[in-house]
Order: structure tokens, then C-alpha cells, then sequence
């Protein structure tokens, strides 16, 4: 019987040295499985954030584009003191009269007038209403002017179209 027990035991001993030897291979590959899984849940989250850091980067392109086409517009004051040159000018330099409702040197009837106060280069545009006219100059360009048949036009803001420069980027008109 001492036999016996003892080549059960001895059993029992290779019994528990194949399952702590099947044990521990699992439980490797369960920590080896693991470590791929988080390896590939932070690959996805590193490229995930990736692609959101080169959009929002594309974003900041285009918003900038845009601003670049609304900065450095002709100036207010004219080029060699005419609204020909100046308009010359902007065409040469990449801009075009805004194609909104504003105020803009492309229109007909900007002349030189003396108005008290203002420096004789200065181009002015009549509006004129029943009672009489009201004069602007070419430092409201940009501006939206709303005219009326009993009283003098009024500035009601700037255009949205050009930002109040009075001109935009050749192909960027609506």
C-alpha cells in the first residue's frame, strides 16, 4: 500500500507540475495578449489624435488662407491721387472691387470736392435726397450706405463680404 500511495503521489507531483506549467503558459499568454491589446488600443489612440491634430492643423490652414485674402487690401487713400491708379493698382496686386453692396472706388461719381476740414486729395461720393445731398468720402469704402428719398443716406456698417476694405482676392468672390 506504501507503494501505491507513493506512485500517487508521485502522479499527483507530475499532475501539479503540468498544470502550474499549463497555468502559468496561460496566464502568459493572457499578459502577452494584454500587452498586444494595449499596444493596440494606444496605436489607435496615437493615431486617432493624429488625424484630429491634421485637421484641426488643415482648419487653422484654411482660416489663415482666408484671413490672407481679406489682409492687406489697397489702401483707403488713392494711388497718385486717382481712383483710375488705385484701381489699377489693386487689380495688379491680386484684388477685384467686393461684389457686395458697399461702398466701393469701382462705382461711378467719386470726384475731388473741397470739404472743410479734409485735404484736397480726398474723393468724396454724393448721395442726394429731396431736401439735399450728404457727401461721403473714400475712407467709408467697405461701408454699406442705405440711401433714401426724404433724408441723407446713412453708413449702416461694414460689409460682410470684404470686411470693409471695399475689395477682395481675385477668385474668392461668392
Amino acid at each position: 500500500m506504501t507503494g501505491k500511495k507513493t506512485g500517487g503521489k508521485k502522479k499527483r507531483g507530475k499532475f501539479n507540475l503540468v498544470n502550474a506549467a499549463l497555468v502559468a503558459f496561460v496566464c502568459f499568454a493572457l499578459l502577452v495578449g494584454a500587452g498586444i491589446g494595449w499596444f493596440l488600443y494606444q496605436q489607435h489612440a496615437t493615431l486617432q489624435a493624429k488625424e484630429q491634430a491634421r485637421e484641426q492643423t488643415i482648419q487653422q490652414a484654411e482660416e489663415k488662407r482666408q484671413a490672407a485674402l481679406r489682409a492687406n487690401p489697397p489702401p483707403a487713400t488713392l494711388v497718385n491721387d486717382s481712383v483710375a491708379e488705385t484701381i489699377k493698382y489693386a487689380s495688379q496686386h491680386g484684388w477685384v472691387p467686393c461684389p457686395g453692396d458697399c461702398l466701393k472706388l469701382a462705382m461711378r461719381g467719386w470726384h475731388h470736392r473741397h470739404v472743410d476740414g479734409f485735404p484736397p486729395s480726398y474723393v468724396w461720393m454724393e448721395y442726394r435726397y429731396s431736401d439735399g445731398s450728404h457727401l461721403y468720402s473714400q475712407h467709408h469704402i467697405g461701408h454699406i450706405i442705405r440711401t433714401y428719398v426724404d433724408r441723407p443716406a446713412e453708413d449702416v456698417g461694414i460689409c460682410p463680404v470684404c470686411g470693409g476694405t471695399g475689395w477682395v482676392k481675385k477668385g474668392s468672390q461668392n
